[in-house]
């Protein structure tokens, strides 16, 4: 018995480690598909409001272009009217998107500034508030922005503006 074990490791100890090895030749592939592109076709406005001087507000911009107001804040028809940012999407057929919105937007007239927060997409291919859309089959898809305008009692008249991101990517 010591002897057979002997020879083995002795053979094993001899065996080229080549002849132990096992290779497996495995697959490498790639799928690139149409890059999407991002055209804005309408900016974030909130249209016109006033704030009473003593109870600050907020304006609802909803993604469907209606809007309501909390606290001091009155809305107002006259120009320029809200409107939800809108965009065009475009890109591989059927395949899902994520749309990406900051947290917070700022925008000043001067020195004064307000925050628009809560902001929320709708695309038309989901037909509710979120952040994802499908590409249809001919590989295009819409979609708007509204979110919620904080303003200050006694906040200084003036014509506010800003900038934002919007980020889509391949879900």
């Amino acid at each position: 018995m010591k002897k057979l074990i002997i020879v083995a490791i002795v053979v094993m100890v001899a065996m080229p480690l080549s002849m132990m090895a096992q290779t497996a030749n495995t697959a490498a592939a790639v799928n690139l598909i149409t890059p999407l592109t991002l055209t804005q076709t309408s900016p974030l406005h909130f249209g016109t409001m006033s704030v009473q001087a003593s109870t600050a507000g907020t304006c609802v911009l909803k993604t469907d272009g209606t809007r309501s107001q909390t606290g001091g804040v009155n809305l107002s028809t006259a120009v320029p009217t809200a409107t939800t940012a809108a965009y065009n999407v475009t890109g591989a057929v059927s395949t899902t998107y994520i749309i990406t919105l900051p947290p917070t937007i700022s925008v000043s007239d001067g020195s004064n500034t307000m925050t628009i927060s809560s902001l929320v997409a709708r695309a038309a291919s989901a037909m509710a508030d979120g952040t994802t859309g499908t590409l249809s089959a001919t590989g295009t898809d819409a979609f708007t922005v509204g979110g919620t305008l904080t303003v200050p009692a006694g906040q200084a008249i003036g014509a506010y503006t800003g900038t934002f991101n919007v980020t889509v990517a391949y879900n």
